[in-house]
């Protein structure tokens, strides 16, 4: 089966919002651009748009599901916050800064990589994030349900876990982490 391709030109961002059914490669503190790649030419099922807010947001058409899923590659010079959802699975490369916030739900899947100073997290559903290669000095994390989290803070890890949420980490922060139901709490 033939791929088929597409670039696209966007407005300026810095925070990233994803939904539906992708896999998803992004790589910080590139020229920004983004592509598209499918096995099927459904590039106008693909909604992007950047808001006034410098916010892309990433889609389906309503109602549209894809027999394969495509595969997304954004280059953007910097990285402040990503939002995904549905069945996205997403990589992220080299994100740096001072502030990175992250809210993963439903069964979507991530990976992160780099150093950042402040890293706040929100988990839903069944998500899972390894964020053991980010490293952050501070941590602010809020993972409910089933979530698992893999981490690594220098300093402190400090917020709550609901449900049967797991959380483990890498380094020797101060742990100061409600923890409520049959949540795991846990070093690596």
């Amino acid at each position: 089966m033939n791929s088929h391709y597409q670039n696209r030109v966007l407005g300026y961002f810095s925070s990233i919002a994803i939904a539906n059914d992708f896999d998803v490669e992004i790589f910080v503190g590139k020229p920004q651009g983004l592509e598209i790649r499918s096995k099927e030419g459904l590039f106008a099922k693909v909604l992007t748009e950047v808001n006034s807010f410098g916010k892309l947001y990433i889609r389906m058409e309503e109602g549209f599901i894809p027999n394969h899923r495509p595969h997304i590659i954004i280059h953007t010079h910097v990285l402040n916050s990503l939002y995904i959802r549905n069945t996205v699975s997403a990589s992220v490369l080299d994100i740096k800064g001072q502030h990175f916030s992250f809210e993963g739900t439903d069964t979507s899947q991530s990976n992160l990589i780099g150093h950042v100073e402040n890293f706040k997290i929100n988990m839903f559903g069944s998500a899972k994030l390894n964020a053991i290669e980010l490293e952050a000095k501070n941590i602010s994390v809020s993972c409910n349900h089933t979530s698992q989290i893999r981490l690594f803070a220098h300093n402190t890890i400090a917020g709550s876990a609901y449900g049967r949420s797991y959380l483990h980490y890498k380094g020797n922060p101060e742990l100061a982490i409600f923890n409520a139901g049959q949540s795991f709490i846990s070093a690596l």
